[in-house]
């Protein structure tokens, strides 16, 4: 039974009509994670050939008479593979990154045969002139991209982790090279940012995704023990997998489906996100609080770090599914955020235009929103409507105590929601008042 009247409009019926207009299918999400389970999909070049053929056909100014380029080539053209000695070999330093020991010594200390690419060098003709001779013709040869593989390689070489060669000959040890002749090194600077430029950088659903797969079907039966991350990866999965939650990409246009994660590198190990340091607990807690309030949009960011500091403030169970009181108070607070901005979404920017308002009765100077905030306003609110299991079983002074640090507090976050916000929440405490 909820600690609020029923018909009050803070806990209303909000949710049913919400989930009513936008519940779809969680399985229309398709995306390759899917069928994770099964063997790796293989595609054949032609099946992208006739894919990019479909594409062209559909965009008449994407086809073969619009490319840029409409010289017809050789294979003489591109790059040659050759195995050059260490010793022969150039770099331009003005023409790639600057050197780094450091990251040459860490490939060197992880060194893997399997992932060393052939670098990129150019093989330039240079003319020596030589007083009372003929002109001399030499080849210079540029590393072009990959000097770091090559260096990693001679750190091998010379510390004796490469058969048959130590200090005296690791010039001669070789490496697997793709050359291309030109005249200068102007080539070979546009080369260099045609390498890097031209990449489609990995999304972090692409990055996790292999991750996933590399433990769910390389390694379903053992752990990976050189790949800690790939173990995160396909725990992760599981926990979302139970929840109905569907990791995609940021660019998917099903990443406004019911269920769908377009965030995943907060879940990442090593990511650019805190999250990595969550267990399976924080995962399963994340996406059981969604799935009890929100099940009828995609994951926000709301959802993540101030769920999980609610969590660590909450005193005895906090299993829903084994705590009717607490199942309740999560209930009501998904209400509180559907009332006042329909979507978590929205309760970020309510808490940032709060935030705003407080800090203009406080203090004069401007101060970014602090991480729990959004989660202090929040229960706040529950409590101006007459909520009472914060004053049992949250720890509401720790949270305080992260937002007002430094500061000296007249009044709380709720005052600064507006009259008519702080009405209905005490209309809604009155009329729980009166039922009892």
């Amino acid at each position: 039974m909820s600690l609020f009247k029923d018909g009050i409009n803070v806990f209303g019926s909000v949710y049913d009509s919400k989930a009513s207009i936008l519940t779809r299918p969680v399985d229309h999400i398709k995306e390759n994670v899917d069928d994770i389970h099964n063997v790796e999909k293989i595609r054949k070049v032609e099946d992208n050939l006739n894919e990019v053929n479909d594409y062209m056909k559909d965009h008449p100014t994407k086809s073969s008479n619009h490319f840029e380029d409409k010289t017809v080539y050789t294979k003489k053209d591109r790059p040659q593979p050759i195995w050059r000695k260490l010793k022969e070999l150039l770099i331009a330093e003005r023409v790639q990154r600057p050197f780094d020991d450091e990251w040459a010594w860490k490939i060197a200390s992880m060194w893997n045969p399997c992932k060393a690419n052939a670098i990129v060098v150019l093989k330039i003709k240079v003319i020596i002139k030589k007083d009372g001779f003929r002109d001399k013709v030499e080849w210079l040869l540029y590393i072009c991209d990959g000097q770091h593989t090559a260096s990693a390689l001679a750190i091998r070489s010379y510390y004796g982790f490469e058969e048959g060669f130590g200090p005296d000959n690791w010039g001669e040890n070789e490496i697997l090279t793709t050359e291309l002749e030109c005249e200068s090194l102007a080539v070979a600077r546009e080369v260099f940012l045609s390498l890097n430029l031209s990449k489609k950088k990995l999304d972090e659903y692409d990055i996790w995704s292999i991750q996933c797969m590399g433990k769910k079907i390389d390694y379903k039966d053992t752990i990976c023990e050189d790949h800690p991350e790939w173990e995160t990866a396909g725990e992760f999965y599981d926990v979302m997998s139970k929840y109905g939650i569907r990791p995609v990409s940021k660019s998917s246009a099903d990443k406004i489906l019911p269920g769908a994660l377009s965030d995943i590198s907060k879940f990442m190990k090593g990511g650019k996100n805190p999250g990595v340091d969550w267990d399976k607990d924080d995962y399963d807690f994340v996406f059981a609080m969604h799935k009890l309030n929100f099940d009828y949009l995609p994951t926000n960011s709301f959802e993540y770090d101030p769920w999980i500091s609610l969590k660590n403030n909450v005193s005895g169970e906090t299993d829903f599914n084994k705590d009717s009181e607490t199942k309740q108070f999560y209930q009501d607070l998904g209400s509180v955020i559907r009332t006042f901005t329909e979507i978590p979404a929205g309760w970020i920017t309510f808490a940032t235009e709060t935030w705003n308002v407080f800090l203009e009765t406080h203090q004069s100077v401007k101060q970014s929103i602090p991480p729990n905030m959004s989660m202090l306003l929040l229960l706040e609110c529950y409590e101006k409507a007459g909520g009472t299991f914060t004053k049992k079983r949250v720890n509401m002074k720790a949270l305080k105590d992260t937002v007002y640090e430094n500061m000296i507090v007249e009044k709380n976050l709720v005052d600064c929601i507006g009259k008519d916000k702080i009405s209905m929440l005490e209309n809604t405490a009155k009329s729980n008042t009166d039922v009892k």
